[in-house]
């Protein structure tokens, strides 16, 4: 047995975009100065940085080195626990390879983005819009959608009312929109309202069409409901 290695830890929590910095000791049991190659094997080896990379190492003596593990912040980094290994290659006998292994716990990655493909429409009652949900995140995306209007002036029907969207999904929703009450009035109104998705202990943040990190915002335009000579005729019965 020319070498020995083992981790600090016998797992670590790691988050998606960002760094973690594990340390691995490793030993030569030889009696005889040698040099061994390290590299990172398993499910993490594409996100794992080894330095140094090769170590020389007296008989007897031990060193140890730095493992720099990102793992991206993408919808293909399933989160969950995640097998890490390290091969040590001796350069004395080849084939006497050696190794450590690690589990990486990732966590969860919430990024739901609600693009309004019609921030805003024209109805005399009614009018329908239709908007994108996406999962940018690495979990599913189980959301409720809302339709948040201060005036209390419209409401919303949502098909579906929920929607499930696997990591790096997207589906389509479509959202009827309708005026609470009559407006006595010849000219149009704009009636501002916003949109919020969410799941259980996760507040989904939408995107607006231009791209902006904040709360989608759309515009129910109603047009005048009574004809122009209502209120004439109204007028007249006095």
């Amino acid at each position: 047995m020319a070498a020995q290695a083992w981790f600090s830890h016998g797992d670590v929590d790691v988050t998606p975009g960002a760094v973690a910095v594990l340390q691995l000791t490793v030993v030569n049991l030889g009696d005889s100065t040698d040099t061994f190659v390290l590299t990172p094997a398993g499910m993490a080896a594409g996100w794992s940085t080894i330095n140094p990379a090769t170590i020389t190492l007296f008989g007897g003596t031990q060193q140890v080195v730095d493992i720099e593990v990102f793992p991206p912040l993408l919808p293909s980094t399933t989160a969950g626990p995640t097998s890490l290994s390290v091969r040590i290659v001796p350069q004395s006998d080849p084939d006497d390879v050696r190794s450590a292994e690690t589990t990486l716990n990732i966590a969860g990655s919430f990024d739901r983005r609600l693009d309004v493909l019609q921030p805003a429409l024209r109805g005399r009652r009614s009018a329908t819009y239709e908007m994108m949900l996406e999962n940018r995140g690495n979990t599913l995306a189980s959301c409720r959608l809302h339709l948040i209007d201060p005036s209390g002036r419209v409401e919303a029907d949502f098909d579906p009312p929920a929607a499930g969207v696997e990591p790096g999904a997207s589906t389509l929703i479509r959202m009827k929109v309708r005026s609470k009450g009559f407006q006595w009035e010849r000219r149009p109104r704009t009636v501002p309202f916003r949109i919020d998705a969410d799941q259980p202990d996760q507040l989904i943040r939408e995107l607006h069409p231009q791209g902006a990190r904040h709360a989608a915002r759309c515009a129910d335009l109603q047009l005048v409901i009574v004809p122009r000579r209502v209120p004439v005729l109204a007028s007249g019965l006095d």
